[in-house]
């Protein structure tokens, strides 16, 4: 999909370029935050955060599965992405965010997911590291 007005909130996204995939569920990308990127996260507040309703709705559009999970282990929210649907630019892949609480890690799944990858494939689908997560990115 096009890009949406919420992009706007982070500046210019970083951008990536992956082959293919076989359709079947692949695992998790691990796809680390850089430091100057942990920073903006950080240091956002309410007004940065996307509209949860709005970049939810627009992931199912674009043939994604949402799931969200406490971790009382480590004091956190998990919030993942899976591409489900045939169309979806990373169908057999979920891609992770953890926060302290919902929002916090829907937003950084959303600066990985929109800002970081364009909506475009996630990094580290031919990299063998797609089985691990980071905590807290």
């Amino acid at each position: 999909m096009s890009r949406r007005s919420s992009e706007a909130r982070f500046g210019k996204p970083r951008k990536n370029g992956l082959a293919a995939h076989s359709g079947e569920w692949q695992g998790f990308v691990d796809l680390p935050l850089t430091d100057a990127e942990k920073d903006r996260l950080a240091s956002a507040v309410e007004e940065d955060f996307p509209d949860v309703g709005e970049f939810l709705s627009e992931c199912l559009a674009d043939g994604y599965k949402f799931s969200a999970v406490t971790d009382e282990k480590h004091s956190c929210v998990i919030a993942t992405l899976t591409g489900k649907s045939e169309g979806c630019e990373n169908a057999g892949f979920s891609l992770s965010a953890r926060g302290p609480d919902l929002e916090r890690a829907v937003l950084v799944l959303y600066f990985k997911h929109v800002v970081v990858c364009e909506r475009l494939r996630w990094a580290g689908h031919d990299e063998g590291r797609n089985n691990q997560l980071s905590l807290w990115g």
